[in-house]
């Protein structure tokens, strides 16, 4: 209540602190936000296993801080991507066999690609969204987690008349993380070239002939 830094401190005319100890709390780069507090109404000698508790809980504050903080990297990371990401498990028959997938998590970009608000994707299963699509692509999602080999791929929508070429990895029993963007533009000028390309062979074929 006299020392020149504390004694205009808040705490003190409206919580009544005379004992106050603290330690910091930081962030992963070693930066100080702030400090975590005990205090108390009375005269207090604090102990080194008092100061050593708080030590202890100051940690376990700035994990949650530390984790917090990567949770909105990764969140801002995830709708910040340029690529389609759809993070899912498999659904599988009684007899063990991977007859879908349903989309734990999917981003913005997932949902430009494939024409659908991605809002509206998260929960849903791939028939349920897109009940013709091609067998293919359940069978290389089951071959991906069953054998925990990632797969890359290069295959047509049909049911959009697009091409999507990605990679797709497991992430743990029956769950996985897909990534992908959408080529069609790339596909189909790949084509016409080579469309171009067979024509003037033809060309050249028939004039020597």
């Amino acid at each position: 209540r006299l020392h020149p830094v504390l004694k205009d401190n808040l705490a003190i005319r409206d919580l009544g602190v005379i004992a106050y100890l603290g330690t910091p709390l930081r962030l992963p780069t070693g930066e100080v936000v702030g400090a975590l507090a005990a205090i108390d109404t009375d005269a207090r000698a604090w102990s080194e296993r008092d100061r050593l508790l708080l030590e202890s809980i100051a940690e376990v504050v700035s994990d949650k801080i530390r984790a917090y903080i990567s949770d909105l990297n990764w969140e801002t990371m995830f709708a910040q991507l340029h690529e389609g990401m759809i993070m899912g498990e498999v659904l599988r028959d009684e007899a063990g066999h991977v007859y879908d997938w349903r989309h734990r998590e999917v981003n913005p970009a997932c949902g430009r690609m494939l024409g659908i608000d991605y809002r509206k994707i998260a929960g849903k299963t791939l028939r349920e969204l897109f009940p013709a699509i091609e067998r293919e692509w359940l069978d290389e999602v089951a071959s991906v987690v069953e054998t925990g080999q990632p797969a890359r791929f290069l295959r047509q929508f049909s049911g959009f008349d697009r091409w999507y070429e990605g990679s797709c990895q497991s992430t743990g029993p029956d769950t996985f993380v897909m990534l992908f963007m959408d080529v069609t533009a790339r596909v189909k000028a790949e084509e016409e070239l080579r469309a171009s390309q067979d024509f003037t062979t033809l060309r050249q074929a028939a004039l020597l002939e």
